[in-house]
């Protein structure tokens, strides 16, 4: 048998946030600027400065998702690659663990069992059968970058060549049987 091969689709969504997902992009921007603020000294690597800091971080933001942390770390290193003192954009990089499609809608782990909801607007029938195969778990979720306006959401298939579940990859291009475009 053949080693499944792994296909990656990204789609961009324009969004509506609801409260509680709008207050985590304000503590996410926090979360990089406290990163920022405790690697003004420089770091070789990421590994290095998420390890030094890692449990200041858990003190800090006691209470959220630990894969924010994560995420917020890695986001800040780029930026002190790139010599920015200060995450200035409303951008979160949400970790593939804390997302998940319901409703065909974005949820996000915030502060277990705390969750945000990101209302997506479905522009045609690609972007609904890949909610809909999240939905379903008929594919993985990779991570997520959110702002207030747009998220992009990745999406990751395992599917075996010359098997029918490589139908996955047809059968997004499927118009779903009720046309969610026009409701």
């Amino acid at each position: 048998m053949a080693e499944p091969l792994t296909v990656t689709i990204s789609s961009l969504f324009r969004c509506h946030c609801d409260e509680a997902t709008s207050e985590f992009l304000d503590v996410f921007g926090r979360m990089v600027d406290w990163w920022l603020s405790k690697a003004s000294s420089g770091f070789e690597s990421h590994t290095a400065l998420r390890n030094r800091f890692y449990e200041a971080a858990k003190k800090t933001w006691f209470g959220w998702n630990s894969q924010h942390l994560e995420t917020s770390s890695s986001l800040a290193y780029l930026f002190l690659k790139r010599g920015a003192k200060q995450h200035a954009l409303k951008l979160a990089v949400v970790g593939s663990q804390a997302v998940s499609i319901k409703d065909l809608c974005l949820h996000i782990s915030l502060c277990p069992p705390k969750f945000g909801r990101v209302t997506l607007n479905v522009e045609n029938s690609q972007q609904h059968n890949l909610l809909k195969a999240a939905e379903d778990r008929m594919c993985k979720l990779g991570q997520v970058l959110l702002t207030t306006d747009w998220v992009l959401i990745t999406f990751i298939f395992e599917v075996s060549v010359g098997h029918e579940q490589s139908g996955i990859i047809d059968s997004l291009f499927d118009k779903p049987e009720k046309d969610v475009l026009e409701e």
